[in-house]
């Protein structure tokens, strides 16, 4: 069965040596069939919108042995015109047509600042010919911001008061400057309202950043900033008057202990930050990059975490090598905030469930259960409608992005146990390409306004994003790709003009660009 899919696209391909295929490609004058006299399977695509655009870029996916979705390819690039047309898609020389999945079309553009795009699920068939409709219903027009970094992590939200969503960035500098003796900056860029953006303001941090997070630290409704970095530290950054940042104040993120797997001097990857011992204040995990643990600190005044030094000190729970990305929710609904943390080993990935408890407990480990080969990215939200907080996970090794509901407490939310590593299958699996060519990052909200959750992915291995629109029961129609700049490493999804609708907005690791795309779908 065909299924439509309105979503943001950018066709491009992993060009991997013999693999490489190309659609053939024509085009018939506005809506006229055009496979008419072709052998063999043709599917003439009706595309319709309304519109003009320099080029029209085709991406399709087809199935390779036993692995779903496996295969992801450019197709020809054809000149642009005047929507709606017709365009004849061939399946590619060595490739049978019923192993196509689906097929995407973007028009650009001659600067790529005006894109439309759309996707569908499809199969050629034997020698069959068909025709299908592709509404390039979505429509964005894309800005580029230089910064002075580049980039690891992107936030959004109002960081003045002003009811426009800003941003904060933390990154690498492109060269070190006078007062830098390090390499880690934090970027403050104040939202104009139309999807602008002032200057940044910049804050040096001692130690390379990887991820930044906004909380109210001392409780003055201004939202603080928190960074990770390396060394025994982390970064806090008070929202002064104005949403004016004050100079670093550093966090001791040592663990206390001088011996055992937690034992101190160990590097913050990612930090996740909630109320996790119910106390109504601020408390701040970190994942450890050199130590296979989770780091708990507890909020105990307005700009105070317990100290190493300082009693009760919750024990350092031991996880798992390679932790990495955390995901934070109340999953047991017991008022509580808790923790997905994502880690591999030997190359296999899984997700660990830390419940939150109290000062005296920490955390408590509720499951384990498998992921994909390496993974790199991890949130929670609402996917399927059901007002409990689930889980999505993307992972690079095996390149795919993997849906994990919650089934509610009684029914143990995500399976697993504490003991062992469960091999609790997703509820829903997507292949993007390749193994070895992946997503690292993920980010989510309603990008095409029907008030179901959709995902947004980004792969450094290629200057593109991919957009999957929900279906409400946890499952996505295929990716389409939309142009951004090289090795996309985090992206956002919020509304940055004030229009309405929600944007996009990423950062790279490949270059110091911002990307922002406006949502100007009608």
């Amino acid at each position: 069965m065909m299924r439509r899919s309105v979503a943001y696209s950018r066709a491009y391909s992993l060009l991997v040596g013999p693999l490489l295929a190309m659609t053939v490609l024509a085009v018939g004058g506005s809506c006229a069939p055009v496979c008419r006299g072709v052998d063999g399977a043709c599917l003439d695509l009706r595309v319709e919108g309304a519109g003009s655009y320099t080029s029209y870029e085709i991406e399709w996916r087809y199935s390779i042995s036993e692995e779903p979705l496996a295969a992801l390819r450019r197709g020809a690039t054809e000149q642009g015109g005047e929507l709606p047309r017709t365009f004849r898609v061939l399946p590619p020389p060595g490739v049978a047509a019923d192993s196509v999945r689906s097929l995407g079309v973007l028009g650009l553009s001659e600067d790529g600042s005006e894109q439309a795009s759309g996707s569908i699920e499809t199969s050629l068939g034997g020698d069959e010919h068909s025709t299908q409709v592709m509404p390039l219903g979505l429509r964005v027009n894309r800005r580029d911001v230089t910064l002075t970094t580049s980039s690891a992590d992107l936030l959004a939200v109002d960081l003045n008061g002003d009811s426009v969503i800003d941003l904060a960035v933390v990154g690498t500098p492109k060269s070190a400057t006078a007062s830098s003796t390090t390499g880690g900056v934090l970027s403050v860029l104040y939202g104009v309202g139309d999807g602008t953006y002032r200057a940044p303001q910049i804050f040096d941090i001692p130690t390379q950043a990887m991820s930044v997070k906004a909380i109210d630290v001392n409780n003055d409704t201004r939202r603080d900033l928190l960074t990770s970095g390396s060394g025994d530290s982390l970064s806090l950054f008070l929202n002064g008057a104005s949403g004016q940042f004050t100079n670093r104040t550093p966090i001791v993120n040592s663990t206390g202990l001088m011996s055992g797997e937690c034992q101190s001097g160990s590097d913050t990857h990612s930090i996740a930050v909630g109320d996790f011992n119910g106390d109504g204040l601020v408390d701040v995990a970190a994942s450890l990059r050199s130590r296979p643990c989770v780091s708990l600190l507890l909020g105990t005044s307005s700009t105070a975490f317990v100290a190493k030094d300082s009693a009760p000190r919750p024990t350092p729970l031991a996880v798992g090598d390679s932790l990495t990305r955390m995901a934070v929710a109340d999953f047991n609904s017991d008022g509580r905030a808790d923790v997905a943390v994502i880690r591999t080993t030997e190359g296999i990935g899984n997700v660990s469930i830390l419940l939150g408890g109290d000062k005296e407990s920490g955390f408590t480990l509720s499951s384990i259960f498998t992921a994909g080969n390496e993974p790199t990215g991890i949130l929670t939200d609402d996917f399927n409608g059901d007002q409990k907080p689930d889980l999505a996970v993307v992972s690079a090794r095996s390149s795919s992005l993997q849906v994990f509901l919650n089934k509610g407490f009684v029914q143990g939310m995500f399976g697993g146990s504490t003991g062992t590593v469960s091999d609790r299958p997703a509820d829903y699996e997507y292949r993007f390409g390749l193994p070895g060519y992946g997503p690292t990052c993920i980010a989510s909200g309603d990008v095409n306004g029907d008030g179901i959750v959709d995902v947004a992915v980004c792969d450094t291995t290629l200057p593109t994003i991919a957009v999957m629109i929900g279906r409400r029961d946890g499952s996505f129609d295929p990716p389409i790709r939309l142009a951004v700049d090289r090795e996309p490493r985090s992206i956002v999804i919020a509304d940055l003009d004030g229009k309405g609708q929600r944007d996009l907005a990423v950062v790279h690791s490949g270059s110091p660009k911002l990307t922002v795309l406006l949502n100007r779908t009608n």
